[in-house]
């Protein structure tokens, strides 16, 4: 197992900071390597995405949501890994944090890549990521609908 844990702060309230990133349609909007998404149950989403230039497919439960402090997750097929998502409110402000861990054996196994040569690569696409939510929040907090 290989973990990342990126940080970034929003210039926005807890509450819609919280909705926004639980509202995994808006995820298109600010994430270049999200192909699509389906939900598939109450907890149960179905993933495609563009990792490194390779598609991985994968389904995840929710483990916890614990409103606007925590989001947890899990992969039951496909590229084996878990996640959370914790957020904590500032002056007017929310910081996220984002923690995954990837099995590398199982990257390798359905990607048919060598992710250790790729770590470095990975990481940034979160920074990538965790940025690019951190603009659409700013620029289109007043628009944000419920989480799904």
């Amino acid at each position: 197992m290989k973990s990342i844990e990126k940080t970034v702060t929003v210039d926005v309230p807890l509450d819609v900071t919280f909705a926004t990133w639980a509202n995994y349609n808006s995820f298109p909007a600010f994430t270049k390597n999200r192909v699509s998404v389906e939900k598939i149950g109450r907890t149960k989403t179905r993933w495609i995405v563009d990792l490194l230039g390779y598609k991985a497919e994968f389904e995840a439960e929710v483990d916890d949501i614990k409103p606007n402090k925590l989001l947890s997750w899990h992969a039951t097929t496909g590229v084996k890994h878990f996640g959370s998502v914790y957020f904590v409110p500032g002056n007017g402000s929310t910081t996220v944090t984002i923690r995954l861990a990837f099995d590398t054996e199982s990257i390798e196994t359905h990607l048919g890549i060598d992710i250790v040569a790729k770590w470095c690569e990975l990481e940034a696409l979160f920074d990538d990521i965790l940025q690019g939510f951190k603009t659409y929040v700013e620029q289109m907090w007043w628009q944000v609908p419920e989480a799904v």
